[in-house]
């Protein structure tokens, strides 16, 4: 769509070209009943001039003019990328013959008027192309007017994702300590525990389990079409792990689980998005493991320093999958078969994980093994451009 350089306030302009004043006048003065500004030119080059200072409706231009005729005028608007669709009209009163006619088609005319002008047709088709123009207009203004309203969305999107990220960390970590206490303190409790103190202890891991329910619930609901400005800067995966390692002490401690890592690289990366990423990836290993078998999670990494990346490689010896399953573990919504899993799954984790490698510039890639485990392979790039930033679709927060 071409560009309209007039401001708002302003009327459409028509401009007309011609070498003789006398007839620029008659045609000013036919259309000034028209809601319209006339701009005059009386050369082909005077005209070219005044198609850099302004957007026009129509044209309407003298084919027969000394030195650059009306032809090469109208070719030369057609090469101006601002003005190539600015619609033409040809007015003449002589070459009537059809191959003329063709040659001012062929060089982007919409319409020809010939001497003496009816001023009938010339208001009509004028005002039809005035039409047009401020159709193309108050559509460029609603088009503006949709960008700035999609821009507040987006805001209002990111300060949703940051106050989703405010209650995940604030909330979500000592109430998961203070579930796991309650787990702990009911297990170690004597059998002869005063009957209200095991009572009162029972409480408080339900309440804490239903409140921990609430604000998944919440986040999941919030995020799931929240979007999120990737910012690069560097991080310590070692960090990052062993963040992520204290966030899941207690599932830890339940499934007698532990997560081996060493010597992983500083990479620019989104801090919060390579927290999710692992924390997913962990989170999900745990609740996919073998019944009988105590969870472990083995994190490596090998600098490819020629291709500029870090290979990851995420292992587990859990209940694994099929190559069939693996075709579609990063869509999403998708659940495998987890009837063997100790924890219900939301089908949005590894869709989470996928979107994020990807905003990296990243890949990621899943080799499962029936009743063995799984390995989750990421690639990352070892650097990223500086003060760039992507937008990802998020859909959830966390460990979904």
């Amino acid at each position: 769509m071409t560009s309209v350089k007039n401001d708002c306030n302003e009327l459409p302009k028509v401009l007309v070209v011609d070498d003789r004043e006398a007839n620029v006048l008659a045609i000013q003065r036919v259309l000034e009943g028209l809601d319209c500004h006339i701009v005059k030119a009386f050369s082909g080059e005077e005209a070219l001039n005044q198609i850099l200072k302004h957007d026009y409706a129509v044209i309407l231009m003298d084919v027969q003019m000394p030195g650059m005729d009306g032809f090469e005028v109208a070719g030369l608007i057609r090469s101006h990328r601002e003005s190539a669709s600015t619609p033409i009209i040809f007015v003449t009163a002589i070459n009537k013959e059809d191959r003329y006619i063709q040659e001012g088609y062929a060089v982007g005319a919409v319409d020809y008027l010939f001497k003496p002008l009816d001023p009938a047709a010339l208001i009509s088709k004028v005002d039809v192309f005035l039409s047009l123009y401020r159709q193309r207009f108050e559509l460029q203004m609603a088009m503006t007017e949709l960008n700035a309203t999609k821009d507040a969305l987006l805001a209002s999107n990111q300060r949703l994702s940051d106050f989703s990220h405010t209650v995940a960390h604030d909330l979500r970590n000592p109430l998961n300590a203070i579930t796991g206490f309650a787990r702990v303190l009911s297990k170690n409790l004597p059998e002869d525990a005063d009957k209200k103190v095991m009572d009162c202890v029972q409480r408080i891991r339900s309440s804490s389990e239903r409140m921990n329910q609430m604000i998944t619930g919440i986040l999941q609901h919030a995020g799931q079409q929240a979007i999120e400005a990737v910012t690069f800067e560097s991080v310590d995966l070692n960090q990052i792990v062993k963040d992520v390692e204290s966030t899941l002490h207690f599932e830890l401690i339940k499934t007698n689980g532990k997560i081996i890592y060493s010597d992983l690289p500083v990479i620019d990366a989104d801090f919060t998005h390579m927290w999710q990423m692992f924390a997913n990836l962990i989170s999900n290993s745990l609740k996919y493991r073998r019944k009988g078998v105590d969870s472990v999670v083995n994190i490596t990494a090998e600098n490819k320093t020629k291709e500029g990346v870090v290979r990851l490689v995420i292992s587990d010896n859990g209940l694994g999958f099929s190559d069939e399953d693996a075709k579609i573990i990063f869509d999403k919504f998708s659940r495998l078969n987890d009837g063997d899993a100790v924890e219900d799954s939301y089908g949005i984790g590894l869709s989470t994980v996928f979107q994020i490698v990807e905003s990296h510039r990243g890949v990621i890639s899943a080799v499962g093994r029936v009743d063995q485990g799984a390995d989750f392979i990421v690639e990352l790039p070892l650097a990223q451009e500086k003060k760039s930033a992507k937008s990802v679709l998020v859909e959830s927060r966390r460990v979904s």
